[in-house]
């Protein structure tokens, strides 16, 4: 096997164990992998060869969560074995354990690591020691970082530099090939990867300048939302289809609004797993059970709105999933021009040529965020200190498949 394909191997195995690792890892009673994470698990395995039969990926509490992804993982590691090699074993079996290293990297900068901790980074050593190259190199950096966390020299270190390691490990330093941009059309006609592109879009931009959205319990799992004393929107897509539910302030007042079943019609099967994530984390959101006064659902050959009438029902805000990447920027979120990203939530113009940038990134596959780029995101808009970019933050844009690169970072 040539190198290059060695790379695109093991970045795809180390992408795989991160991801199991953090389904078996999610503190949550009851946790069901995102939309995107199942994808890129059912994706490799299915390029492995290996079938990801109904229930594979665990859904209960914790303890069967970590059972049944442990037995997924000795299947993986058993065919990896067979066809790939000691090495291929070894980098997806390493990724489970930096993953354990990773959660002391996010605890309070002057803590000092678990035991669980120091005993993964000493593992982590012990395992990469015997790899060939490329995987030597590839991780010799990280294996630094272990011996560090080993040796009691975790003050000194930073971690977001840490996590940046994790996250681009074996992958490819050329930037994807960008695609055009998308044209504004109407929220009747467009697309589903219009939308979709334009939901990821807006999600990328609250990372940057002084606003942040609110993605649910954990940034990591990814959807788009905006709240304010309003109206609340909240979308989530998956491979079959995005749904989206509006919430305004008059219509609750005016007893008009309704559970989310009421605006969605007749909801297409594949998306009712959906909707349930969707509503779970709108009444996260919200402190409890909360009522609608919009809806839609698209699918690649379907879609459906509807809408609470006489009354102010935020289904207009729909209409930003439709627009172009420079007029949601500069303003034209709703049919009535109002204020754009630049002033609602405080990012410069070059952070928002970033933000798309990066979201036409996803749609051709990811990749990396360049250094430049990252410290763009990072930077004040209004001339103070760049702010740190989270460990949720970094670990979410991951889902997108955008790796955030090795740079120092203040610390907020």
């Amino acid at each position: 096997m040539q190198s290059a394909d060695k790379i695109e191997l093991y970045r795809k195995l180390w992408r795989l164990g991160l991801t199991l690792e953090f389904i078996a890892c999610h503190p949550r009673k009851s946790y069901r992998a995102t939309p995107d994470h199942a994808a890129l698990v059912k994706g490799y395995l299915s390029e492995l060869e290996i079938p990801l039969g109904k229930g594979a990926l665990p859904s209960g509490n914790p303890e069967k969560r970590r059972t049944g992804i442990n037995a997924l993982k000795e299947r993986v590691a058993a065919v990896l074995a067979e066809r790939h090699g000691a090495d291929s074993t070894a980098i997806f079996m390493l990724a489970a354990l930096i993953r354990n290293v990773l959660d002391f990297t996010m605890s309070r900068p002057d803590s000092r690591p678990s035991e669980q901790a120091v005993a993964a980074a000493r593992s982590f050593q012990q395992m990469s020691e015997p790899l060939s190259e490329p995987a030597q190199s590839e991780l010799e950096q990280l294996r630094g970082w272990c011996m560090a966390i080993e040796g009691g020299w975790f003050w000194r270190l930073e971690w977001p530099e840490f996590q940046a390691l994790i996250w681009e490990a074996f992958e490819d330093p050329q930037a994807s090939k960008v695609p055009e941009p998308l044209p504004a059309t109407n929220f009747d006609d467009a697309p589903l990867s219009h939308v979709v592109h334009m939901a990821r879009l807006y999600s990328i931009i609250r990372t940057m300048g002084s606003g942040m959205v609110w993605y649910g319990h954990n940034p990591a799992e990814g959807a788009y939302a905006d709240v304010d004393q309003y109206v609340s929107i909240f979308v989530e897509w998956n491979d079959h289809g995005i749904v989206g539910l509006a919430s305004h302030r008059e219509a609750i007042r005016a007893g008009v609004a309704a559970a989310a079943n009421r605006w969605l019609g007749d909801l297409p099967s594949e998306l009712e797993q959906l909707l349930l994530q969707l509503t779970s984390r709108a009444s996260a959101a919200h402190a409890g059970t909360h009522d609608y006064s919009a809806g839609f659902w698209i699918t690649t050959n379907g879609r459906f709105t509807s809408a609470a009438t006489g009354y102010n029902n935020g289904a207009e805000h729909f209409e930003c999933l439709a627009t172009s990447e420079d007029l949601a920027l500069r303003g034209a979120l709703t049919p009535e021009p109002k204020a754009g990203w630049f002033e609602t939530i405080g990012i410069s113009p070059e952070q928002g040529e970033v933000a798309v940038t990066l979201a036409r990134r996803v749609t051709s596959g990811g990749g990396r965020i360049t250094k430049d780029e990252a410290r763009v995101m990072i930077e004040d808009p209004h001339g103070g200190s760049a702010h740190l970019m989270s460990s949720d933050a970094i670990a979410w844009l991951a889902t997108l498949g955008l790796r955030w690169p090795r740079i120092r970072q203040q610390r907020g």
